[in-house]
């Protein structure tokens, strides 16, 4: 992610702009994940609260959607 950052400076974007952007994407990511677990949840007919290994899948998902994004937007 710091490469992406280091990136990002040097092609002259200010770094606030830079960490709002990723802030914002991420947040997106987020809800867009917690959707998805609301709905497999809805599916199963029965609340539960994310196991450790669910939460470890989304903290990856989003890490790397995260990372994605940023390249695409090089």
């Amino acid at each position: 992610m710091f490469a992406n950052q280091r990136k990002l400076r040097l092609s002259g974007l200010h770094p606030l702009k830079i960490y709002l952007c990723m802030i914002r994407s991420m947040f997106a990511i987020f809800l867009f994940s917690l959707k998805g677990f609301a709905k497999l949840i809805e599916e199963k007919n029965s609340f539960h609260f994310p196991s450790e290994t669910e939460m470890n899948f989304m903290i990856r998902f989003i890490w790397k959607t995260q990372n994605a994004l940023m390249n695409i937007t090089l």
